[in-house]
């Protein structure tokens, strides 16, 4: 024998239940689908902020632009305008990140789900061994 299973057998070490197992993996993936969901909630929540913004700069770009056909135009509409135009391509530019982020997070949710349906539950009989006890 080697050593191992000499200080196994002295010390009667006992493997955990499949049962056990089980619990544990499905709670170590909880936390990990608990975990996507929160960071895919953050990702919504930051494109509805987004959003809004993007309404409000459309809006009032839309508004200058009209202005601007009328001699009422000023030097600080045309800036503004631009400014604006800067915001919205800027907002355009993170809603598309943003939609790769939450595009990428459901992949791994997904796959994290079904991982854990392919994982089989223990047999309800299985009680933990002892190694090295003679039974």
């Amino acid at each position: 024998m080697t050593w191992f299973v000499l200080a196994m057998a002295m010390f009667k070490f006992r493997l955990r239940s499949p049962a056990r197992d089980h619990q544990t993996d499905e709670a170590r993936f909880g936390r990990l689908q608990n975990f996507l969901d929160q960071m895919i909630a953050e990702i919504d929540l930051e494109r509805k902020g987004l959003g809004a913004r993007y309404e409000s700069a459309t809006a009032d770009a839309a508004f200058l632009l009209e202005s601007q056909d009328s001699e009422a135009s000023t030097e600080a509409n045309r800036r503004r305008v631009d400014e604006l135009t800067a915001i919205v391509r800027g907002v355009e530019r993170r809603m598309k990140e943003l939609t790769r982020q939450k595009d990428l997070l459901k992949q791994l949710n997904d796959a994290g789900r079904e991982f854990q349906k392919t994982t089989a539950a223990p047999p309800m009989t299985a009680q933990p061994q002892a190694v090295g006890s003679g039974a």
